[in-house]
């Protein structure tokens, strides 16, 4: 499994490929460090199924609640309805 809790800060800098600068190697920089201090970190994973009830579900598709009377408009350059 990879690094998890870097792929963020490692996705975000690859978008600076292209045309990287001198902060962007600072950054790189401050990873290292990160990983060099955190070398013997691990990822647990609980493979059980959580127990979950059907009645915990709002199964009549009720959603007034939450969105009140909102209309869902179509936009203005849809085709005509047929």
């Amino acid at each position: 499994m990879g690094r998890v809790h870097i792929i963020t800060e490692v996705s975000m800098l690859s978008s600076f490929v292209d045309i990287p600068r001198e902060e962007h190697l600072s950054q790189i920089l401050h990873i290292f460090a990160y990983l060099k201090c955190h070398s013997y970190a691990r990822l647990v994973l609980d493979l059980s199924y959580p127990e979950i009830s059907d009645e915990d579900f709002n199964k009549n598709g009720d959603w007034s609640s939450y969105y009140g009377d909102e209309v869902d408009l179509p936009p203005n350059n849809a085709p005509q309805a047929k």
